[in-house]
């Protein structure tokens, strides 16, 4: 998964969110957060970066 689906993801999850949590920084934040980390834990996992 590259940086364009990263985006891609992060603009499908905060495009989900109702008005009012768009308006919420703290809800907006963590949406996008959360598709960050498994941006990363994809990459981590797929890699075998640990071993």
């Amino acid at each position: 998964m590259g940086t364009a689906e990263l985006g891609q993801n992060i603009l499908a999850a905060m495009t989900a969110l109702s008005d009012a949590d768009k308006a919420n920084r703290t809800k907006a934040m963590i949406t996008m957060g959360d598709e960050i980390e498994d941006f990363f834990l994809t990459y981590i996992t797929a890699y075998d970066v640990y071993d």
